[in-house]
């Protein structure tokens, strides 16, 4: 069996848009337990990562001002 340092060491050497996903993957995994107090600001971290492993899944700001005003 891998050690938790070696699978940290492969984890590291996946693309951003992959290790955003095993992130995500990994905090969902964990029991409910152990969610913060503010689950929100877990969402936000989590979106943050897949944001900054996809920028182009995002909206613009017109975008999303657009969309609002429909």
């Amino acid at each position: 069996m891998s050690s938790l340092r070696e699978i940290a060491d492969s984890a590291l050497k996946l693309n951003s848009e992959q290790r955003a996903s095993l992130a995500s993957s990994l905090l969902a995994s964990l029991p409910n337990s152990l969610e913060c107090e503010d689950d929100g600001v877990i969402e936000a971290m989590i979106r943050d990562r897949e944001l900054d492993a996809a920028p182009e899944s995002g909206l613009s700001l017109t975008d999303l001002k657009n969309a609002i005003s429909r």
